[in-house]
């Protein structure tokens, strides 16, 4: 395979300006349970290719999975040069990229053997300490990635990932609190959580019915990519490009609480998915986009950077295999706070946690507007939970809530979109029909 990127690279250069290519080994392991009975395990190895060019200003792609025919692949580049994308912008040069521990060696030891074992340890400490529905999945993956352009980049990177995904399950409805671990290798039971995941559980069992109203809402980071998804429409350059963000001329300017800082540190290692380089090639770095309720940047990847007349960020990643390069942010993070979550709980006189949600795409998502049902409600009462709510729902929109913070959770954890802690809002409108 080696040979033949050499002679991908070595053909693509005589036909383009620029050439870009991108090879990434796959490979994945998973295994699931449901109702705490094994339902299946999967396995997949793939390899591919993709081939971004530039040819008197115009841009060019092209993908596979197999290399028995180069000079098709070359082709079908060239001929994707018909479309008359834009290609005006410079492709990544070579830079000095850092050196990060991604990838631990004693993953390629771990079999699906393992995993079935590490997870049916959870479900042995689960079982017999509540009545829920008890669904866990476990999931390694192996990627090795590199990306080389005729512009000096030739980087490369490998990364292991173990996540798994532990829910209980209200019953009759696919309710449920869950939370999501991940680690570059398999770690060790992590008790803490799954005790905060019973007590959520075991507290909330029995049905309630408050009446609705103005009142606290604590978003546990499960269900925070309700904001997370409006924030990263927000601050895309290509928003600030077509004027579909209600940030625009507020660099410097106070969005929200001082409670808030939202940024994306590529280099973190307590978090998966740490990259020294994106999909464009272009060096990674931290950047703050939310500071202390200060808004201070915008993200980029390489093409919106020049249509704005900015820098890149080095956001350019492909969100499938299939696509090129485009503006993205792998791993929003919020800054922690000073509460532990039983402490953010205890704070609540009358109000809801919120482990999960349905629509959270809905809404005026430029606006910052959402309308969620929650999956469920976990109601709260003079700092106890006193069961679960069905049918209840919040409307609101996210910077009116996030000048609402009363107080964010003390630890940051892994999950959709990002990495967060859980934050505590006062104030909100809750529907219980």
């Amino acid at each position: 395979m080696k040979n033949d990127i050499e002679q991908i690279y070595q053909n693509s250069i005589k036909e383009f300006d620029q050439v870009l290519i991108r090879q990434i080994n796959y490979e994945n392991i998973g295994v699931s349970f449901e109702d705490c009975k094994f339902k299946k395990v999967e396995s997949s190895i793939n390899e591919t290719i993709s081939l971004s060019v530039t040819k008197d200003k115009y841009f060019g792609f092209a993908y596979t999975t197999s290399l028995d025919h180069i000079d098709i692949f070359i082709q079908n580049a060239k001929n994707s040069l018909t479309g008359k994308v834009d290609g005006s912008f410079e492709f990544a040069e070579k830079d000095t990229v850092v050196n990060l521990d991604t990838y631990k060696k004693t993953v390629e030891k771990i079999t699906s053997e393992d995993i079935l074992i590490r997870l049916n340890q959870i479900i042995d400490y689960l079982k017999n300490k509540t009545k829920a529905q008890i669904n866990l999945e476990g999931y390694l993956d192996k990627i090795s990635l590199r990306i080389l352009t005729n512009k000096g980049v030739d980087y490369n990177q490998k990364i292991s990932t173990y996540v798994s995904y532990i829910s209980l399950i209200y019953p009759g409805s696919y309710s449920n609190v869950s939370r999501i671990l991940a680690s570059y290798d398999i770690e060790d039971l992590n008790k803490d959580t799954l005790d905060f995941l019973l007590q959520l559980y075991n507290q909330s069992e029995n049905q309630v019915r408050p009446k609705s109203g103005k009142m606290k809402v604590l978003f546990l980071p499960e269900a925070f990519y309700t904001f997370i998804f409006r924030l990263s429409s927000a601050l895309s350059g290509n928003s600030l490009i077509y004027k579909r963000t209600p940030l625009e001329g507020k660099i410097d300017q106070k969005i929200c609480s001082e409670k808030f800082t939202l940024f994306h540190d590529p280099h973190r290692l307590d978090f998966p998915y740490a990259r020294a380089f994106d999909d464009e090639g272009t060096k990674t770095k931290k950047i703050n986009f939310i500071e202390n309720g200060i808004l201070k940047n915008f993200y980029f990847d390489r093409k919106s950077a020049y249509k704005y007349g900015t820098k890149p960020t080095a956001h350019g990643y492909c969100q499938e295999q299939n696509e090129p390069a485009s503006s993205f942010v792998p791993n929003f993070i919020v800054e922690k706070g000073d509460k532990t979550i039983y402490e953010l709980i205890s704070m609540i006189d009358k109000g809801v946690i919120i482990p999960s949600v349905l629509g959270a795409h809905s809404g005026n998502i430029q606006n910052g507007d959402f309308s969620i049902g929650l999956s469920p409600g976990i109601y709260v009462e003079n700092g106890n939970i006193v069961g679960h709510v069905k049918d209840a729902m919040v409307a609101a929109n996210i910077y009116d809530c996030l000048n609402k913070i009363i107080a964010i959770e003390d630890k940051i954890h892994f999950s959709i979109m990002g990495s967060f802690p859980a934050i505590l809002f006062d104030d909100i409108n809750v529907t219980i029909k």
